[in-house]
């Protein structure tokens, strides 16, 4: 954008802020903006990138209304309708219709097209979100997102002896590796070890060796006990410049006790954007080598915090309500921790209900509040940041049924995580004391390292826990009851 020059000779505030918002400091262009649109409110480009401000800021209600404004003024423009429908679509209201005029139009890319899905999918339309990506598949077989969202509306939803059929129907129309390895990658997250390995047979009988089939093997093998195998196809996988599979040979060195590898693996990336996801193993060495910086990375104190939220009773049984008219898939995603229970989709503190608009202050509050009283430590992970704003990097609510459980993970796009309870079972329905608890510092158990929890934290209606996103974290399963949780991520703070 040319800054354009104003009848007084000062630079036009909307060029301002477009490159404060291409920054990520939509916070500072949202007052340039709404000074300017004081003076001209018919202007459709600052609507535009007001709206586009308040959304980068998180603000949904304040990015709904700047796109219904820039929609009123160019209702023919590709990138109001766009803007509208996201709007819509991320404050968590109806949105299928407007995603099916842009298809209809032309304007049907991929985005566009599982925002539709998405949209689809919260207003219960399963059956048709499941037909626009089959048609979507049709046309461009090798489009992996399309298969990816595609299998797990089936899983989660439908058919899930069937979840990998368009890959399955895909491999048959277009030879291309990396199309086999997404799809056997999906059985094997699905713990479908055997028609992961009957997929892989095939693949190489198509495509030959290639190290991205030895790195998957290399994860059946593990999963299936035959930890030499797994460390000759891991070798064997090394020239990969892949994350996903440093990750899987990080933690086979960790299981099997090759700690000075293990360290080899984390230390190129424990600054850069893939921190998240390697400190936790970091914490996890130093641990078992007895090394005292462990304590300083997440085994001392004061890297959790456990409080009463501060909303009343009455507002909190209004989120549980709507919440339970919510309620998420019928199974599991794959790619997440629950297990015996289910998960709603969508950024749920963007909601424009009321009751969600409320409960976004008290946790924005309640993480400035722990935010202010950690001490700044340089150099560390979630000390070291900056104290400022807050946004999500995810927010979601998650409903447990009796024997329900998350495994232990932790969250490699957040700063700092929460959980808040709304509803928990019990003494008597959880079974014991240990049951349902939220537990932090144990890591997984098939790394095999015996190492024992930090603590241990029973469940209570109206707290919320915060702690930092790659602290390892797992509840114990309880016997009976309902558990319903609001769980987020915050987004690391801005310099």
């Amino acid at each position: 954008m040319t800054p354009a020059m104003s009848t007084r000779g000062h630079a036009d505030p909307k060029a301002r802020s477009f490159d404060l918002i291409a920054a990520d400091r939509g916070n500072q262009a949202i007052p340039l903006l709404e000074g300017w649109l004081r003076q001209a409110p018919q202007d459709a480009v600052a609507w535009q990138l007001l709206a586009n401000a308040r959304r980068n800021e998180q603000d949904g209600e304040g990015a709904h209304h700047a796109f219904e404004r820039f929609a009123a003024l160019r209702p023919a423009d590709p990138k109001a309708c766009v803007g509208l429908a996201m709007a819509a679509l991320e404050s968590g209201r109806p949105a299928a219709r407007l995603f099916g005029q842009l298809i209809a139009q032309g304007h049907g890319t991929p985005d566009i097209v599982l925002s539709g899905v998405a949209a689809l999918t919260a207003e219960g339309e399963i059956g048709i979100a499941e037909q626009l990506l089959e048609r979507a598949l049709a046309e461009r077989p090798d489009w992996l997102s399309g298969h990816d969202t595609l299998s797990s509306l089936r899983w989660r939803y439908g058919d899930a002896e069937r979840f990998d059929a368009s890959f399955e129907a895909a491999v048959g129309r277009v030879a291309l590796p990396f199309l086999w390895s997404a799809w056997i990658n999906r059985l094997t997250q699905a713990e479908r070890f055997d028609a992961a390995l009957g997929a892989l047979h095939k693949a190489r009988a198509l495509f030959g060796e290639r190290p991205e089939f030895d790195a998957i093997e290399a994860s059946i093998a593990i999963a299936t006990g035959d930890p030499a195998r797994a460390e000759v196809l891991f070798r064997s996988a090394s020239g990969l410049d892949d994350m996903g599979t440093r990750i899987a040979y990080l933690r086979h060195c960790i299981r099997v006790k090759n700690l000075d590898r293990a360290q080899d693996l984390i230390h190129p990336f424990l600054t850069g954007p893939d921190a998240g996801a390697v400190w936790p193993y970091q914490s996890i060495v130093w641990r078992l080598q007895g090394d005292d910086r462990a304590k300083w990375l997440d085994g001392g104190s004061p890297f959790h915090r456990t409080m009463p939220l501060g909303l009343a009773a009455n507002d909190l049984a209004m989120v549980a309500n709507l919440l339970g008219t919510r309620e998420g898939q019928h199974r599991y995603p794959l790619d997440q921790s629950p297990r015996g229970g289910t998960q709603t989709e969508g950024n749920l503190l963007s909601h424009h209900a009321p009751c969600i608009r409320n409960l976004r202050k008290a946790i924005v509050q309640a993480v400035r509040d722990y935010a202010h009283d950690l001490p700044v430590v340089a150099g560390h992970p979630f000390l070291g940041t900056p104290r400022s704003d807050v946004r999500f990097s995810g927010s979601w609510s998650i409903t447990l049924r009796g024997g329900g459980y998350h495994t232990c993970h932790t969250h490699p796009k957040g700063w700092m995580s929460g959980v808040l309870y709304l509803e928990v079972p019990s003494q008597d329905e959880r079974g014991d004391s240990e049951k349902g608890s939220l537990e932090l510092g144990r890591p997984p158990e098939d790394l095999a390292t015996g190492l024992p929890r930090y603590c241990r934290i029973e469940p209570r209606e109206g707290y919320i826990i915060l702690f930092p996103s790659t602290m390892w974290h797992s509840t114990i399963p309880f016997d009976k009851g309902t558990r319903l949780t609001v769980a987020f991520d915050v987004m690391p703070p801005r310099f």
